[in-house]
């Protein structure tokens, strides 16, 4: 009897501690802060290639070096550029990127990521008309999520693997960040890619809940949800894809499917939403709560890949 009351103390112990660290270290103001800032018409809409993606760009590796990740090798000051054409005008495009690296030496990589480029402005908007392109929902609530899990990673710095975390440019033109990358990497040494992508609103099917994207949903889902239990998470918050269309094949873990074993998407919003690449894709239309509450969780069930 005295054993097994042990064995409950400890348990219950381990689900309370899995808990505390992510809830004092993911914040609802943090990821307010960083809709707000990237979604505001200061950014123009993140167009690839303009100087209000620099911006952005340089946004995301500020928050990344106040975080604590460290500069990749062979991608200085967090910055992996590619060359881009942007209405028959050679320019370039920047992923943004940084790692907290493994508790012991190994060169085996987690990818966690977010694309945060968007559709720029309405060409010739009439005279009073909104022509910004905001993308608060796609994609400045993936980039608040993972600059979170960035923070979040970083501050307990318990991963067997080295984990990078990657601000992809140009998804909206063709996924052409993510395939620089998975072009220029040794794919062999990446275990997952974990992707977010329209993080901020939940889709009415799903009743506040977050879809996984990936080949083996059901396996997977399970995998998640069940890891999350064990770290003091939300019960069944992972749902298998189900109503959304062919989203998989286009956002930025689909450069590296069939390549990488684990490739993950997360996405809580339809792109049959009435605000998808609209001009009303505004920080007003988050939901914060959930948001907040979609990212503990990715946090948590996340770590059966790092640890």
């Amino acid at each position: 009897m005295k054993l097994i009351l042990y064995l409950f103390f400890f348990c219950t112990c381990f689900v309370v501690a899995e808990a505390q660290p992510v809830d004092s270290i993911i914040q609802r103001k943090s990821l307010v802060n960083t809709v707000t800032d990237l979604s505001s018409d200061k950014m123009n809409g993140r167009l690839t290639g303009t100087i209000d993606a620099y911006h952005s760009a340089d946004y995301i590796r500020t928050a990344f070096y106040n975080y604590g990740l460290k500069e990749i090798a062979g991608f200085p000051h967090y910055f992996d550029s590619f060359a881009v054409t942007m209405q028959g005008n050679p320019t370039w495009g920047i992923n943004v990127m940084g790692v907290v690296p493994a508790v012991a030496p190994t060169d085996t990589i987690i990818i966690f990521s977010a694309h945060y480029d968007h559709l720029g402005e309405i060409a010739n908007a009439n005279s009073g008309e909104d022509g910004i392109y905001n993308g608060a929902n796609d994609n400045a609530s993936g980039v608040a999520a993972l600059l979170e899990l960035a923070n979040y990673y970083q501050t307990i710095h318990t991963n067997k693997y080295n984990c990078w975390f990657v601000a992809f440019s140009g998804e909206e033109l063709g996924l052409l960040g993510s395939e620089h990358l998975a072009a220029t990497i040794n794919l062999k040494k990446v275990f997952a890619v974990v992707n977010m992508d329209m993080m901020g609103i939940p889709d009415a099917n799903y009743e506040y809940k977050c879809a996984v994207f990936c080949k083996d949903d059901v396996k997977t889902v399970k995998k998640l949800n069940h890891y999350l239990q064990e770290t003091g998470g939300k019960k069944n918050f992972f749902v298998r894809n189900e109503y959304f269309s062919d989203l998989f094949s286009r956002s930025d873990q689909y450069s590296f499917a069939g390549k990488v074993k684990n490739c993950i998407m997360f996405s809580a919003t339809s792109d049959q939403s009435y605000l998808y690449h609209t001009v009303k894709d505004q920080v007003e239309t988050i939901d914060f709560d959930f948001l907040l509450n979609t990212t503990k969780n990715i946090a948590l069930a996340c770590r059966i890949f790092t640890e």
